[in-house]
């Protein structure tokens, strides 16, 4: 029996070394200036766990933002490594590897077979949406952790003899998800119809049951409720003009739906037109498999046939309606709701497999491409983002090493769609937060057009400027190089980028003929 069960292990632990290797959670890399720059100087003021996590609630709140158990792990995760970048690191790959482990043990409730749940959790951890929840701070890697746990509770539901704790099993899993992160609750609303549904074909309950739908039910409304309404007290005060309250201001674009609902649905999202990304092989692969592996009607495939549509489909579109009202919307918020097109791929993996022959040999083998190409733009991403760290942190250590009477000009397009990833605020806050100069010492740092190089106008004027921003100086008095590699995905061919950062100024020639 121990045999077997390793046996049945392998693939998911092929999947976990497969992301090891790929997102490298032992690498030495500086912390992300995004939230880093924000949440250390308040919890290093802080003279204990309670007090630092009101400090970072009140903090948040002037934002707009309420996700106060994601707050609570920076809290947890700042006591235990202080700055420390590999315990954060690791933290984040533990989660995500849970979040595998459940993914691939649901799919199989689900009925998948073996290849279906290896190369649906193989998709899922290489995919784009999801390359954010291995490498960034997000709270939606913990979010889909209770959620996948209330999924599996919900499994058998109305059939279990003690329905009451699994009912408050799945409630008090998505009141977790949704203190998490409160947009991603509407995959809590899949979960109560896979409860109430019946399993593991969906019917109408019988009188005895109907207590037990009416239940859950009522109590995942009181939940959603309780929340909505904390939400609706955070954005509704004075202090609230930050982040969060960006949400819905930009109104409803049919343009934005579709990007949204892209950006979910397909493993990679290929720079360039959306009806363009189909054409990419890993892309292209998700939809033949399942138009070939779910069209026509066996009775023996109805109930694969059914979760992986129903699943495959409905998550990544309430995904890209919740995103719907966001105007910053990004490709790793889709995480969660790509569980949606990892399992249909599963799904059709598995009803090409029960065909047996070329089918499921053809089937798993195209599978296998897809997550290969999705591994390549996988490995770009990761280490382009180291890169992008290395250099923002050689960037405010620079700054750092001026003088408070300098002034540094962060050189940026003006075009709102070009805006720098680093804003000149954030270097500043970043180098302050991290240690690398005293709040009073630090010089100013200021966002300008491109146009204000002007490198002998003031002797106090330092300048920046990112090579992908407004490009190089001819002659800087400093260039900060970070490269790193990349494939090419239709020939492979192996090649390498240089992320640069030019600095210039009186300020920055002085520092250099310093001893």
């Amino acid at each position: 029996m121990t045999r077997e069960r390793l046996r049945r292990a392998v693939p998911i632990l092929g999947v976990l070394v497969l992301a090891w290797l790929i997102y490298r959670p032992l690498a030495t890399l500086p912390v992300a200036v995004w939230d880093f720059r924000e949440f250390l100087p308040i919890l290093d003021a802080g003279s204990g766990i309670a007090d630092r996590y009101r400090a970072l609630l009140d903090y948040y709140a002037g934002h707009g933002r309420m996700n106060p158990l994601f707050y609570l792990t920076f809290v947890l995760q700042h006591a235990a490594f202080g700055a420390d970048p590999i315990g954060w690191q690791v933290v984040r790959f533990a989660v995500m590897a849970i979040d595998l482990v459940l993914l691939w043990w649901f799919a199989g409730r689900l009925g998948a077979d073996g290849w279906g749940r290896f190369v649906a959790t193989a998709l899922f951890a290489v995919a784009t949406p999801v390359v954010g929840g291995w490498i960034q701070l997000m709270a939606e890697p913990l979010a889909l952790l209770a959620l996948l746990g209330a999924a599996h509770l919900a499994l058998g539901y109305r059939e279990a003899p003690r329905w009451p704790l699994r009912a408050a099993g799945i409630v008090g899993c998505l009141a977790v998800a949704f203190l998490c992160k409160e947009v991603v609750g509407v995959f809590g609303a899949v979960v109560v119809l896979l409860a109430v549904a019946g399993w593991p074909i969906p019917r109408v309950p019988a009188p005895v049951e109907r207590t037990r739908v009416i239940a859950l039910a009522l109590a995942a409304l009181l939940v959603a409720l309780a929340v909505g309404a904390m939400i609706l007290a955070v954005r509704s005060g004075p202090e609230a003009t930050g982040y969060g309250m960006a949400y819905g201001s930009a109104g409803l674009s049919p343009a934005r739906l579709w990007h949204n609902l892209v950006a979910t649905t397909l493993p990679v999202r290929p720079e360039g037109r959306a009806a363009l990304a189909l054409l990419y092989p890993a892309n292209l692969v998700l939809v033949a498999l399942a138009m070939l592996g779910l069209h026509g009607w066996r009775p023996a495939d109805a109930r694969v046939r059914g979760w992986a549509l129903g699943l495959g489909l409905l998550l990544p579109l309430l995904g890209a309606l919740a995103y719907w009202p966001w105007p910053k919307f990004d490709a790793f918020y889709g995480l969660p709701f790509f569980v949606g097109p990892a399992l249909l791929l599963g799904g059709a993996v598995t009803v090409l497999g029960a065909r047996g022959g070329a089918a499921a040999r053809w089937g798993r083998g195209a599978a296998l491409v897809a997550v290969g190409y999705a591994v390549i733009p996988a490995l770009r991403s990761v280490d382009a983002a180291a890169a992008r760290l290395r250099l923002d942190q050689s960037a405010a250590a620079i700054i750092a090493r001026l003088g408070p009477a300098d002034t540094v000009l962060v050189l940026g397009p003006t075009a709102s769609d070009r805006r720098l990833p680093v804003a000149a605020a954030e270097l500043h806050d970043y180098a302050i937060a991290t240690h690398l100069v005293a709040a009073d010492r630090a010089p100013t740092v200021l966002d300008v057009p491109c146009e204000r190089y002007a490198p002998g106008a003031s002797p106090r004027y330092a300048y920046l400027s990112y090579s992908y921003g407004c490009g190089r100086f001819p002659e800087p008095g400093l260039r900060l190089a970070s490269p790193y590699p990349w494939r090419d995905w239709l020939t492979l061919t192996p090649h390498v980028d240089t992320l640069a950062v030019d600095l210039d100024g009186a300020p920055i020639r002085a520092l250099l003929q310093a001893p």
